[in-house]
């Protein structure tokens, strides 16, 4: 059960037995409960609004309207603890040790006295100066009380309270500034890096635990109040461009996703990571290889840029759908003309060699068959010759 308690009236409260009644101030509670009010076997989600043992509303609600952003979360409980929950006792010991501390050298400075009565001037010793005279009727009229010297352990309380305040809160002199006694020694820049990372671990969960817990909820909650009760069309920027947007169309079913922006190691690790990335897309790239794409590539770019700190993007880079094909320059041009002229000459005396060897094969087949005719004509003339010799000649028609 929530309960939350508004401000009291403005009016104040009249004191005495015959004070007006409609003047009277009372507490408003306003819980939230889940509670079968309705007899059907089924527990709902109610808001009841009391002032001590009066009802005055009880209706049913589809969620509890409180966020909450703690940094410390308690379990079974709606409020948390803060940094100076955790602190206030610790500062509580110090400003009392920091009272002892001084109230130690103020004695030692001005001390205390036994005085014998009658026998001391009191104005001369109430009166603490440099150099001052005290009037005395004895010797031993004035007699100086011993206060007891500051102990070594009493500093190194004090800093031990400190210890545990860095322990609790995560916040240390590291990410406050350069440790001195880093300096002095002989520390790596990696070594401090990461002694400066570990000490920012704490600060980073505090803000994971808002960011999760209670932004991540806030944004749920404006996401549904937007569905309930935007009805007119508004146009916002998204991604780069005007979009007209009916939040009462949207998916009842969360068709959104709450990013919380925090990231694995510092802003420098991450960029320093991208930009390996970047390198080895880049290369992959120039060698051909199909598993990186222009929106691979953007998108890469564009995650290096929000590392840096640039959140609009467009700015620098041109996403893949919005970009023009590279126009050609003069000298371009020249190298093309000069590139397809030469290879028209090569394709031109390519054709021409082509043609001079297919006549080649032309003329080289016709004498092929010029020689085999005449050597048929030449064998004919033979076999007429041997013919003649043996029969005699022969007549033909």
């Amino acid at each position: 059960m929530i309960r939350s308690k508004p401000d009291s009236y403005i009016f104040p409260t009249p004191r005495g037995e015959d004070m007006e009644e409609s003047l009277t101030e009372h507490w408003v509670y306003e819980c939230y409960l889940k509670t079968d009010y309705d007899d059907d076997g089924i527990a709902e989600l109610r808001k009841v609004c009391v002032v001590g043992d009066i009802i005055l509303a009880n209706d049913p609600v589809d969620y509890i309207p409180f966020i909450s952003i703690t940094p410390l979360k308690i379990p079974h409980k709606f409020y948390g603890l803060s940094i100076a929950d955790v602190t206030m006792p610790l500062q509580r010991i110090k400003s009392t040790l920091m009272r002892n501390l001084l109230d130690n050298m103020y004695n030692q400075n001005y001390g205390r006295f036994t005085v014998l009565e009658g026998q001391a001037n009191l104005d001369d010793l109430l009166t603490a100066r440099p150099g001052g005279i005290v009037r005395v009727k004895s010797p031993n009229a004035v007699t100086p009380l011993p206060n007891p010297a500051l102990e070594p352990y009493t500093f190194q309380m004090l800093q031990y309270l400190d210890e545990v305040r860095e322990n609790r809160t995560g916040v240390s002199r590291t990410n406050q500034g350069l440790n001195p006694d880093v300096l002095t020694s002989h520390t790596t820049a990696t070594a401090v890096q990461s002694m400066m990372t570990n000490s920012q671990t704490r600060v980073e969960l505090i803000a994971r635990a808002f960011a999760e817990t209670g932004v991540k909820q806030l944004m749920y909650r404006i996401y549904k109040l937007l569905m309930e009760y935007q009805d007119q069309e508004r146009v916002v920027m998204m991604r780069g461009e005007w979009t007209p947007v009916m939040p009462n169309r949207w998916s009842q079913s969360m068709d959104c996703t709450v990013s919380v922006a925090l990231g694995n190691g510092n802003k420098d690790r991450q960029v320093q990571e991208l930009n390996q990335v970047l390198q080895l897309a880049t290369q992959a790239q120039t060698s051909g290889n199909p598993m990186v794409t222009p929106e691979n590539m953007y998108n890469i770019a564009s995650h290096l840029l929000k590392a840096m700190g640039h959140q609009n993007v467009d700015d620098y880079i041109t996403p893949v759908d919005k970009q023009q094909p590279p126009q050609p320059s003069p000298q371009d041009e020249y190298v093309r003309a000069q590139t397809s002229k030469t290879q028209s000459d090569m394709q031109k005396d390519q054709m021409e060699l082509m043609i001079k060897q297919e006549k080649l094969n032309l003329d080289k087949q016709e004498f092929e068959h010029k020689k085999t005719v005449d050597q048929f004509e030449a064998d004919m003339k033979t076999f007429e010759a041997n013919m003649e010799q043996q029969v005699g000649p022969i007549k033909i028609g």
